[in-house]
């Protein structure tokens, strides 16, 4: 069975700046890297299994 990849970059963007957070803070938070991070805000990477 095909797995979905999901891209929510536009929502963890939304999500970080209403929490007033840098992009280092809230991937310290999500226990991800900031490269990481940033590839999924840009819609670059899927987001993780654990993040769904």
């Amino acid at each position: 069975m095909a797995t979905q990849k999901i891209y929510a970059g536009a929502a963890l963007r939304e999500t970080r700046a209403r929490a007033k957070l840098t992009q280092r803070a809230f991937a310290d938070r999500l226990g991800v890297s900031l490269p990481y991070l940033s590839q999924m805000e840009n819609n670059h990477r899927p987001v993780s299994a654990g993040f769904c």
